[in-house]
This record gives C-alpha cells, sequence and structure tokens, in this order.
C-alpha cells in the first residue's frame, strides 16, 4: 500500500473538528463586549467615584463575567470530547495547540513591546522612572507578568494556568456536577484561608500591611491563580450544562445570586470588608454575576441576524486582543504620561476639580482606541494565522476524501 502522507487517526480528528456545529450564544457575546467596556471604564475612571454609584453591582462585574464566560465557552467548546480520555483531551492537537495561539501569541508580542518600551525608559534619562522598580523581583517575570505594569497584567497567569486545569474541571463536572461545584467552592475556600495565614505570616515580618494586598512582591504569585476563582469558573461550567432559568437544579443560581446580592448591599452601602476575603472577587461576589448571565442567556435571543449583531460578534471575538492592547496601552498612560496613584494623581490630570465631566471623553477615546487597535489586530491575525489553518485542515478533509476514508 502506497504510504500516505497524512496519518488517519490525526485525519479523522481534523474532520470531527471540521464538522463539528460550533455551539454559539451571542448572548455570551454581547456579555463579553459589555465586560471588556466595563473593563475599560475600570481603568478610566476613579474607583471611589464608581462605588458611589453601587458599582460591584454593575460595574465590578467586569472580571468575573470574564470568568464565568470562560467556564462557559470552554466547556462548551470541549463538549464534543466529553467521552474521551483525560490523556487524549491533553494532547497537542486536540487541546494545547489551539490555546497556545489563542492566548499565548499576543501575549507574547505585548510582552515583546513591553521590552521595547522598556529599554527605551532605561536609555533616555528624561522619561520618568516610575513603577518599574516594583518589578525589581525575578520571580515575577517567570511567572508571565510584563516588564512594564499595565493594569490587568495579573489576569494572564490566571488564564495560562486555567489552561492548564480546565480539562480536569470540565471532567469532573461531566461525572458528578453538583460535587464538581461544591469542590470549586470549598478549593476557593481553602486557598484563601491560606493566603489569610500567608499574609499574617508576611506582615509579621514586616513585608505585607495588614489589610491590604501587595501588586508588587512575590506575594502577588499566589493571588494570581485560578484557585481563587474556582466558584466563577465552576457555576460558569454549571450553566453550560444547562442554563435554562426554570430547572430545578438552577435553583443554585437563584439561591447563590440572591445571598451574594445581599452581600454586595453591605460591600457597598455599609462598607462591610471581609478579612479573610480580599477585594470584590471571589466567591462572595461571584454568584451574582453567574445570576446576571443566567438572566442574559434566557432573556436575549441566541442569534439574532442584522449587522449590528454581526458587529457585536466581531467584536466578541477581539476581547482577549482588546485585553492584550489596553494593558499595554495604560502601562504607557500610567507609568509615563498620567500617574495612576500620588498626590497628583490620574484624575487631576484629566479634568482637574471637575474631573467627573471630563470623562466624557477621556472614557470614550480609551474606548475607541483599545476597540479599535484590538478589532485590527485580531482580524490580522485571523487573515494570516486561523484561516491559513483552516485551509490546510481542508486540505486534509479533500484528501481523506478522495482516499475514500470519508464520504
Amino acid at each position: 500500500m502506497e504510504n500516505s502522507t497524512f496519518d488517519k487517526k490525526d485525519i479523522s480528528e481534523n474532520v470531527q473538528k471540521l464538522s463539528s456545529k460550533e455551539s454559539r450564544y451571542w448572548q455570551i457575546d454581547f456579555l463579553k463586549v459589555f465586560a471588556m467596556l466595563l473593563v475599560i471604564m475600570d481603568h478610566s475612571t476613579s474607583y471611589d467615584d464608581l462605588l458611589e454609584l453601587a458599582s460591584p453591582y454593575w460595574q465590578r462585574i467586569a472580571i468575573p463575567l470574564f470568568l464565568i464566560i470562560l467556564g462557559f465557552n470552554w466547556s462548551k467548546s470541549m463538549e464534543q470530547h466529553k467521552n474521551k480520555s483525560l490523556r487524549y483531551i491533553y494532547s497537542w492537537n486536540v487541546y494545547f495547540k489551539k490555546k497556545m495561539l489563542r492566548f499565548i501569541l499576543p501575549f507574547a508580542i505585548i510582552y515583546l513591546l513591553s521590552i521595547i518600551l522598556l529599554i527605551i525608559q532605561k536609555t533616555i534619562p528624561t522619561i520618568p522612572q516610575m513603577y518599574i522598580s516594583y518589578y525589581a523581583d525575578p520571580m515575577l517575570k517567570i511567572f508571565l507578568f510584563l516588564p512594564v505594569w499595565g493594569p490587568g497584567n495579573w489576569f494572564i497567569p490566571l488564564l495560562f494556568l486555567t489552561i492548564l486545569i480546565f480539562p480536569l474541571m470540565h471532567k469532573a463536572f461531566m461525572k458528578q456536577p453538583v460535587m464538581a461545584l461544591v469542590g470549586c467552592f470549598l478549593v476557593e475556600l481553602l486557598y484563601y484561608l491560606i493566603i489569610f495565614v500567608v499574609r499574617i505570616f508576611w506582615q509579621n515580618r514586616g513585608y505585607v500591611p495588614v489589610g491590604s494586598w501587595n501588586y508588587y512582591n512575590t506575594l502577588t504569585i499566589i493571588r494570581c491563580t485560578p484557585f481563587r476563582a474556582m466558584s466563577a469558573i465552576g457555576l460558569g461550567i454549571w450553566l453550560s450544562i444547562d442554563h435554562n432559568w426554570f430547572s430545578r437544579r438552577n435553583i443554585v443560581i437563584w439561591v447563590l445570586g440572591g445571598l451574594s446580592a445581599v452581600y454586595l448591599f453591605f460591600y457597598t452601602f455599609a462598607g462591610y470588608r471581609s478579612s479573610i476575603f480580599i477585594g470584590d472577587y471571589s466567591m462572595l461576589h461571584f454568584p451574582w454575576s453567574a445570576l446576571l448571565v443566567m438572566l442574559a442567556l434566557n432573556l436575549f435571543p441566541k442569534g439574532p441576524k442584522g449587522k449590528q449583531n454581526r458587529f457585536i460578534r466581531l467584536l466578541s471575538n477581539s476581547t482577549y486582543h482588546i485585553l492584550m492592547v489596553q494593558i499595554f496601552y495604560f502601562s504607557i498612560i500610567y507609568n509615563y504620561l498620567l500617574p495612576l496613584f500620588g498626590d497628583n494623581p490620574i484624575w487631576a490630570h484629566v479634568g482637574g476639580e471637575n474631573y467627573k465631566l471630563h470623562y466624557l471623553w477621556y472614557y470614550p477615546v480609551n474606548v475607541i482606541f483599545t476597540f479599535s487597535v484590538g478589532g485590527l489586530w485580531y482580524n490580522l491575525e485571523k487573515k494570516y494565522i486561523w484561516q491559513r489553518m483552516t485551509r490546510i485542515d481542508k486540505n486534509r478533509l479533500d484528501y481523506a476524501k478522495a482516499r475514500g476514508w470519508i464520504k
């Protein structure tokens, strides 16, 4: 028999990938774009001003939405492999190849640009030496932090580590969804307890003040892992299995979402802060966002027609690239042009005493720039990388048909 160019097993995997219909939800696309707008708002306005507008209920949900959507989308994409072994799923062609190109390639480009920015900053003495010193610790570089800090940088290692553990999480939910969800909450709770003990240990040695969280030392590493967001990812997987709001199994979303809403009331209006669950990204906050996702999935149409809806899909595809652009963009704004903290922060530069009125131009400008560059970047990458890969897969499909392996 003539030696074939392609391995038959490899052909069948690519055929399955090509023939399977993507389960796409316009509601999820809309939420991704909405969350990205909220991320830009978070980095364009004052946290205290947004808190006066009850931001934990509507603005600080951006990252929780992304985490829940991550669990939802990745679980949907793995449904075709739900009966396959973990060894099969963890293979390069089935799982890692796509994830590497989708997430690591854009980050590598931003990392390279950040190195260039750092070199310029070091070689031109007139450029202010601002936040670079915070990243003297080499462990942060190893752990995928950019050489020049930008807001949202912490989400990158969390995302990449999630890639490693997600097939295990998905497999657990396919076998025992209730136990898997409970396990996600328990793992997150245990993780925060460990962080609490570590913080006290460091504080007693004069490293980290009690009641605060330092982004700029090695302790940051234990903050930027998926274990402190397990409940959000798990809630996303839970909804991917069944998001019907009348389903008995989703009583858990109603109950947890309601309890989270009550907690947010005390967090927002009474100033309550937990000594264990630091910040506003924790299992106390995530269920409220999960409830909003479930409501959106049931209230909004799955596949509306029209140019505007196609535009939402286009922006949704670009959200990761927009995130990369905004990290690098704001690293320049914050570090070299308008400082974020201190006696003369960015808000004073934006508009002085009337800075709130100046958000009317500052925020839209940031949105237009980051969305435009991120969208253009995604489309160039799609044209010169993803479409070429699709053509290669199509050639394999045609070859398989010609050899009579498939009809």
